[in-house]
C-alpha cells in the first residue's frame, strides 16, 4: 500500500499496489488535486522516493508509482448531472413536459413564436426552481420534486418567471451553502457578476444582485473562508448593480393578491425554518456540508426575496414567485420529513 503526502496533507490514505491505473480526487490546502497511481515494471524491492510529490513502492517485480498533480478547474460553482440518479432524470423530463404543456396551452391563443417563448420560459423556470430547492434543502430531493411543478404552475397563472434573477438566487445560495465544496473561481466571479449587472435592469434582478454581492463578502467570513479578494468583488458587484438600477429606474406596481399570499406563506416558512446539520457532502471535496453555511444561504435567499417585494411590489413579487414557492416547500417539507437519498 502507498500513502501519498502533498503540501503536508494526506491526499489519499492508501493506493493498492498493482492496481493498474487509479485516479482519486481530493483536496489539499483548499485546492483540488488529482492522485494518479500507475503500475510499472521494476526489479527492485526497495522503497524509493521519486520526487517531493510522488512515492513509489516495489512489490515483487511490480512498482506502483503515485503522482500528485493539481487540478485546475474553470469553475467551482458548476454542479454536473448524474443521470443514474432518478432525481436528475426527473428534472429534465418534468421541465420538458411543463414547457410543452405551456406551449400547447398558449399556441391556440398567441402566435407560435410567443407560445414557444412562453413554453421555454416555463421549462427554464421549473428547472431553476428545482436547482434552487437543491441548494436550500440538499438532503431532501422531495423538496425539489415539489418545487419544480410549483414553479411551472405559478408561471402559468401569474406570468413569466425572471430567469436571470432566479439563476442568480440559486448561485447565491450555492456559494453560501458551499455545496460544491470550494469557493468560486475568477471565471465564476466574472460570469456571475455580469449576470448580476444585466439582471439589475429590473427590480427583482437588482435585489438578487445585491444579495449576490453580500454573499461574496459573507463567504469570506464563514467556515473554510473564501479568499479575501472576494471582498473587492463584492463591492464592485454592489456598485455596478446599483448604478444600473439607478440608470434604469426601479419599477413599482401594485402586487396581485395571489402573489402577496404566496410571499406571506413563503415568508412564514422561511422565517421559521429549523436549524439543521445536513447529511450531504460537497460535490468536489466530499466533505460534509456545514449547517451554519446552509442557514446563511436560506436567510440570504429570504432577504433577497423580501427586498424585491418591498422595493418593487408586483415587479418584485411576481417574477420571483417561484423562489417564494421553493422557500415555502423547503420550510414545509423540512418539518415533515427527515433526510432522504438523491
Amino acid at each position: 500500500m502507498v500513502e501519498v503526502v502533498a503540501a503536508g496533507s494526506v491526499v489519499v490514505a492508501a493506493v493498492e499496489a498493482g492496481a493498474g491505473v487509479v485516479e482519486v480526487e481530493s483536496v489539499v490546502d483548499g485546492a483540488p488535486w488529482r492522485v494518479q497511481a500507475t503500475t510499472e515494471r521494476a526489479r527492485t524491492r526497495n522503497l524509493a522516493r521519486d520526487t517531493d510529490d510522488s512515492v513509489s513502492e516495489a512489490q515483487g517485480n511490480l512498482k506502483t508509482v503515485v503522482r500528485v498533480r493539481r487540478v485546475r478547474r474553470l469553475t467551482h460553482l458548476q454542479r454536473w448531472f448524474d443521470f443514474s440518479l432518478p432525481s436528475n432524470r426527473y428534472v429534465f423530463i418534468a421541465s420538458g413536459i411543463a414547457g410543452v404543456a405551456m406551449f400547447g396551452w398558449r399556441v391556440s391563443q398567441d402566435p407560435v413564436g410567443a407560445a414557444a417563448g412562453a413554453g421555454l420560459n416555463t421549462a427554464m423556470t421549473a428547472f431553476l426552481s428545482w436547482v434552487l430547492a437543491r441548494e436550500l434543502d440538499p438532503d431532501r430531493t422531495i423538496t425539489a420534486a415539489w418545487a419544480l411543478p410549483a414553479g411551472a404552475t405559478v408561471t402559468a397563472f401569474l406570468g413569466a418567471g425572471a430567469l436571470l434573477p432566479l439563476y442568480l438566487l440559486a448561485m447565491t445560495s450555492r456559494l453560501l451553502a458551499r455545496t460544491t465544496g470550494l469557493p468560486p473561481t475568477t471565471p465564476d466571479l466574472i460570469f456571475n457578476g455580469l449576470v448580476a449587472v444585466v439582471a439589475a435592469r429590473h427590480t427583482a434582478g437588482w435585489a438578487v444582485g445585491l444579495a449576490f454581492a453580500f454573499a461574496l463578502a459573507r463567504d469570506a467570513g464563514l467556515s473554510n473562508p473564501a479568499p479575501r479578494r472576494q471582498m473587492v468583488w463584492s463591492l464592485g458587484v454592489a456598485a455596478a448593480v446599483t448604478a444600473v438600477a439607478t440608470w434604469q429606474g426601479l419599477e413599482f406596481s401594485a402586487p396581485p393578491a395571489p402573489a402577496v399570499s404566496i410571499a406571506l406563506a413563503g415568508l412564514i416558512a422561511g422565517w421559521t425554518l429549523p436549524v439543521e446539520s445536513p447529511n450531504s457532502v460537497a460535490d468536489l471535496t466530499f466533505f460534509p456540508l456545514d449547517g451554519y453555511r446552509l442557514r446563511s444561504a436560506r436567510r440570504t435567499a429570504l432577504a433577497a426575496l423580501v427586498l424585491a417585494g418591498l422595493t418593487g411590489g408586483g415587479e418584485g413579487l411576481v417574477p420571483l414567485a417561484p423562489g417564494w414557492l421553493t422557500l415555502l416547500a423547503t420550510g414545509v417539507i423540512s418539518r415533515l420529513r427527515t433526510a432522504d437519498r438523491p
